[in-house]
């Protein structure tokens, strides 16, 4: 299998996913799992009042508009809706790194709002 990056870049990503992870988890209200937990993009722009925010996900999905996190199987996905309007999840370990630093930064100032 190739994976398309470097091992440098890949050990940085699953730091970033983790720290997804955790901001997630903080907000999750069931303490048994991540399954099923969802923030989705109304909720940012509603709590941050944010405009669209589009993503790089990989070579192919460039310019996307994020669509928010979700977690199945316990592991952070990231939803997207593609240039043609399709609604689109994948794992956040094949979103790039710069990348998954903007959803950490969104996710940060979110948890903070619902925090206080």
């Amino acid at each position: 299998m190739e994976i398309g990056t470097s091992k440098k870049e890949m050990i940085e990503r699953f730091g970033l996913i983790g720290e997804i992870f955790c901001l997630c988890a903080e907000l999750n209200e069931d303490d048994d799992t991540m399954d099923d937990f969802k923030i989705e993009w109304y909720q940012f722009e509603e709590e941050l009042e944010m405009d669209e925010m589009f993503i790089d996900i990989d070579e192919e999905d460039k310019n996307v508009q994020f669509d928010g996190i979700e977690f199945i199987d316990d592991m952070p996905c990231v939803m997207y809706v593609t240039n043609v309007g399709q609604s689109m999840s994948c794992s956040a370990i094949y979103v790039e790194t710069e990348t998954l630093r903007r959803i950490i930064a969104v996710l940060e100032k979110y948890s903070k709002v619902m925090k206080s």
